[in-house]
């Protein structure tokens, strides 16, 4: 193998290092705005919770059903941008 050949092969190795680099920063990201999401999510719910304290009720399951049904999505959306993380992660090591 020439040089030029390893300089190829070195440079090439770089640009899909740099691209699953990217990949990666992506789907951290991604990951980040599911966190806010929930993070919004729960600020609601303890919002109605106050809310319906300050009119003397109850907050039941049933009043935060659709926003427990947001969370779940989210943390599986989570869930899916950790396994592409891993997957990409295990890509490089092998």
């Amino acid at each position: 193998m020439g040089f030029l050949d390893k300089v190829k092969e070195t440079a090439k190795d770089a640009d899909e290092k740099l691209g699953d680099r990217i990949d990666i920063d992506k789907l951290e990201s991604k990951i980040r705005d599911e966190k806010r999401n929930i993070e919004k999510i729960v600020k609601e719910i303890g919002d109605l919770c106050v809310e319906n304290a300050r009119a003397g009720k109850d907050t039941t399951i049933a009043d935060v059903r659709d926003q427990i049904s947001k969370i779940e999505e989210c943390e599986k959306r989570i869930q899916e941008f950790q396994a592409q993380i891993d997957e990409i992660k295990a890509k490089k090591s092998s």
